[in-house]
């Protein structure tokens, strides 16, 4: 979970302001907008250590959801970052975008929700 809340609080650093989440949808996440970071897979090797995120963000906006989506997006994945290492809480990073945000479902909470899935090589010491 140290990874995940590394990346929180280097959004919440970044001007994200949203409630962010970890791994799970709660009945706390009924607010108009909230963020959800998945840890769903990994390849493991001896270099680093490794895992692939999704990220997720429900607003009952579309526009606002698109927009904190893109923001997200943006700030994982600097201009100019392209292939090189991040630092992400003090933690050397590097952020793979697996694709762009994209428009995923309204939830049951008639919340708009824009998706990304990210790969991300960590200090395996960490």
């Amino acid at each position: 979970m140290k990874l995940l809340e590394d990346i929180k609080a280097h959004l919440n650093n970044n001007g994200i302001n949203a409630p962010i989440y970890f791994n799970w949808a709660t009945e706390k996440q009924n607010a108009n907008e909230c963020v959800i970071l998945w840890q769903y897979d990994g390849t493991p090797n001896m270099v680093a250590r490794n895992a692939k995120i999704q990220i997720t963000v429900k607003n009952k906006d579309m526009l606002k959801a698109q927009k904190m989506s893109d923001l997200i997006f943006d700030t994982l994945n600097p201009i100019g970052q392209y292939n090189k290492a991040i630092d992400i809480n003090g933690q050397n990073m590097h952020i793979k975008a697996l694709q762009e945000p994209f428009y995923n479902e309204k939830d049951q909470n008639e919340r708009h929700c824009y998706v990304f899935n990210i790969n991300i090589d960590y200090d395996r010491r960490n």
